[in-house]
């Protein structure tokens, strides 16, 4: 889970994040923790809606109302695969210095980014940008 503001010059900055596998609930939690967090400034939350996936939007918006926090849930099929979608957009922002992390999410940004392509798995934070 990721939160990623952009600029008035388009920069991508990876303001918040959850790194690793959490199961459903922690991901709620850090869902709304997050909003909350960041509270005002949040527009939507994405959502992917690929396979499994496609269920969470109608359980994430019965549990909005139970968190009295206002998100909106924006659900977006993922288009090509993880490493075509990072080459095709993060690398071409990433190149021309239109990405920015800030320092507390470095660590886990930049292990992905060492190990792209060549890891199979970790590839989430690149992939969210």
């Amino acid at each position: 889970f990721e939160i990623w503001a952009a600029t008035p010059d388009g920069t991508a900055c990876l303001i918040h994040g959850r790194v690793g596998y959490f199961d459903i609930l922690t991901t709620f939690r850090h869902i709304f923790e997050g909003v909350e967090k960041f509270d005002g400034i949040v527009e939507k939350c994405i959502i992917e809606t690929n396979a499994m996936q496609k269920v969470l939007k109608p359980i994430l918006d019965r549990e909005r109302e139970y968190q009295d926090q206002y998100v909106f849930f924006d659900p977006k099929p993922a288009t090509e695969d993880k490493d075509r979608r990072i080459r095709n957009t993060l690398a071409y922002m990433y190149l021309r210095n239109r990405v920015a992390v800030v320092a507390s999410e470095a660590t886990a940004f930049v292990e992905e980014r060492k190990l792209f392509p060549q890891s199979k798995w970790k590839k989430d934070a690149l992939d969210a940008a």
